[in-house]
């Protein structure tokens, strides 16, 4: 039973930590100092994902990051948006005499934030009073396809299914070494429990 009014502990504190970096449980719950490894440390992070004081903790430390940041969902969602539909026309003009880039003080910021790269290449031709040079500049925005990706994900569009299973796609073996568990442990497996403490 989870006393809701307890304060967390320093590795709970350290777990929520943690989980804010990269949203992988049970990576987090290894890296705050749990010993259990493998599918232990799945089940035993998700007991930690679903303890409200460690969900209370996460929705804070969520808010202090964004505050840090300063940005919001919707800052992300709109960089996505633009990323996805960006049209080069909005940064460079074409004609059969070659590509001209469009002054960057005429971009929105939202214009000159999908551009990835800005190459130019000079190249000498010729020599002495025959030399000349030829400059190719060229813009290279950022990729339609994972801004899209990642927008049809938020926006639940895809589905994707994660499946668990043992070797060969058979079971999932769980070996326990009875002999190594204590008398509570062994007591509370037999009961139906678990022998991993979330604490």
């Amino acid at each position: 039973m989870i006393n809701s009014t307890a304060p967390l502990n320093p590795r709970q504190l350290e777990f929520v930590r943690e989980y804010v970096q990269d949203r992988s449980a049970p990576a987090a719950y290894i890296r705050a100092g749990y010993k259990a490894r493998g599918l232990s440390a799945h089940s035993a992070a998700a007991r930690l994902l679903v303890d409200p004081r460690v969900e209370a903790a996460i929705l804070e430390a969520d808010k202090e990051r964004v505050a840090r940041l300063a940005t919001t969902a919707d800052d992300v969602v709109k960089k996505l948006v633009a990323d996805a539909f960006a049209d080069p026309r909005d940064v460079v003009t074409w004609t059969d005499e070659g590509v001209t880039l469009i002054d960057s003080a005429d971009l929105t910021p939202e214009q000159a934030a999908t551009i990835a790269e800005i190459k130019v290449v000079e190249t000498k031709y010729g020599k002495g009073e025959d030399a000349y040079t030829v400059t190719n500049t060229s813009v290279k925005l950022h990729s339609h396809q994972p801004a899209l990706h990642d927008l049809a994900k938020h926006f639940k569009l895809l589905i994707e299914h994660v499946e668990l299973g043992g070797p060969g796609g058979g079971p999932i073996p769980i070996v326990v070494a009875i002999a190594k568990l204590s008398d509570v442990d062994l007591n509370r497996l037999i009961e139906g429990g678990s022998v991993i403490d979330a604490d």
